[in-house]
């Protein structure tokens, strides 16, 4: 065997090496990217459930101070029952 035959089965198996480590590069950048999409649709959704989170405790406020209103306006009407 000469020279050409000794490079050419040596070049086989190191182009498969460099393959296959390319290869695995692609698969952990594909699988980073599918984590980030995962994690940007996360706070998006959460964004989201948080901004209906602030609307419902500033009706809820507005509902108290409603809900004080109606307590005083009714407290002078009504009678205590007498105590037997």
């Amino acid at each position: 065997m000469d020279l050409f035959n000794w490079i050419s089965l040596g070049i086989a198996p190191i182009s498969s090496v460099i393959t296959w480590f390319a290869a695995r590069r692609m698969r952990n950048n594909s699988t980073l990217q599918s984590l980030q999409n995962t994690i940007d649709m996360l706070i998006d959704k959460n964004t989201e459930l948080y901004n209906k989170i602030v609307e419902q405790a500033a009706e809820m406020s507005e509902m108290k101070v409603e809900l004080i209103a109606l307590r005083k306006q009714i407290k002078p009407t009504t009678k205590k029952p007498k105590k037997q």
